[in-house]
């Protein structure tokens, strides 16, 4: 989804990547955050934007 979403190659996109580097911006994690909120996901947005790998995006998830 993030590599689709960066039009990127998916082994691009490794856990410690920093996503603002593969063209990540702000709009782009609204858009996906969005819709893991609509799908049951409870978390802010703003988390997300201020740690902007895949590995940071992984905790914030799981915890």
């Amino acid at each position: 989804m993030l590599a689709e979403r960066l039009g990127v190659n998916p082994s691009e996109v490794v856990d410690d990547v920093n996503l603002q580097d593969l063209g990540m911006d702000s709009i782009g994690v609204m858009g996906i955050v969005s819709s893991w909120q609509r799908n049951g996901l409870r978390v802010d947005i703003a988390e997300f934007t201020a740690a902007p790998s895949l590995k940071a995006w992984w905790q914030l998830i799981s915890s």
